[in-house]
């Protein structure tokens, strides 16, 4: 999900997320052409970080490495940023990037992992998160491996609140007083959120569903048929309404007052690897990789 294209060499906060399954540097070498789009951003502080959310095999130095070299453009450019903060948790990795001139206003960094798999606390599914301020900016970044499959969007929303509440009171701005009270997306200028949550799309949740009567769409088939004819008429809007996390927040349950821009593509779940939009049939295609963010009032300008 690349932001606006700017001009070579100015600053930009961006997320690129993708699901592991390769080595680390066959999938570095797969991601790293074309060179980097970069966001124009609001004010200098927050427009000059960079933030990337990793998971897969492979060493997080190859990453790391693999973003650099985006940054840099096919250029030298990528001398130019340093890594601010790392966080990982099993194999998903998050890591912070500045640019080096800007590196001395940064402080108050931060980390923080919430484990939320099997029991509560396995780290396959969980969230890491990283905060620190910009010169007067302050700002938080949360990635997520939320729970798998169609049936799960209450799982997945109860651990987007843990996950708030956990690493609040490892990087909230009143660590003491975080616990119980605010969460991370209250205490900063501007909370990023993104990864794999794996919100479905559910047509019996839109006001559209391709004709078909509810009780049709019970069945998996023509629920994949009926999602992947919508993919085929570019239907976005009708997609859109039958997403299970815009419902979710729509009712209050998850991510309040967050935002995260208007989709005009396929969903990226769940792809062959092959040219075209064609999809496994197993699984609804859906829009599971997100990008979010929420700003304070009267900051939202800047992010």
């Amino acid at each position: 999900a690349a932001p606006p294209a700017s001009a070579p060499g100015q600053g930009g906060l961006f997320a690129a997320l993708h699901a592991g399954g390769k080595s680390g540097k066959a999938l570095a070498e797969q991601r790293i052409a074309p060179p980097p789009e970069q966001a124009a951003g609001g004010s200098a502080d927050a427009a000059d970080a960079a933030v990337q959310s990793i998971r897969g095999g492979g060493p997080h130095r190859v990453w790391e490495k693999m973003i650099l070299a985006r940054l840099a453009g096919g250029g030298g450019g990528g001398r130019q940023w340093v890594v601010l903060k790392h966080a990982s948790l099993r194999q998903m990795h998050l890591a912070v990037f500045v640019r080096a001139a800007l590196r001395t206003s940064a402080h108050s960094v931060r980390s923080a992992v919430s484990a939320t798999g099997l029991g509560g606390v396995v780290g396959n599914k969980g969230g890491l998160a990283i905060s620190f301020h910009l010169g007067t900016t302050s700002l938080a970044f949360v990635s997520c491996h939320l729970a798998a499959h169609d049936h799960k969007n209450r799982e997945r929303n109860e651990m987007c609140k843990e996950i708030l509440s956990e690493t609040a009171g490892a990087i909230g701005e009143q660590r003491r007083a975080a616990r119980g009270r605010l969460d991370v997306a209250s205490q900063f200028d501007h909370c990023f959120w993104f990864g794999d949550l794996n919100y479905r799309v559910d047509l019996k949740l839109g006001q559209q569903a391709a004709g078909l009567p509810a009780e049709a769409l019970k069945e998996h088939e023509a629920h994949h048929a009926a999602v992947r004819d919508l993919v085929e008429e570019e239907d976005w809007e009708a997609l859109w309404e039958a997403d299970q996390l815009r419902h979710s927040q729509r009712a209050g349950d998850v991510l309040a007052r967050f935002s995260e821009g208007q989709y005009s593509f396929p969903p990226t779940f769940k792809v062959l690897r092959q040219r075209g939009a064609h999809y496994k049939q197993q699984r609804i295609p859906s829009y599971c990789d997100r990008i979010l963010w929420r700003s304070m009032p009267g900051r939202g300008s800047s992010a």
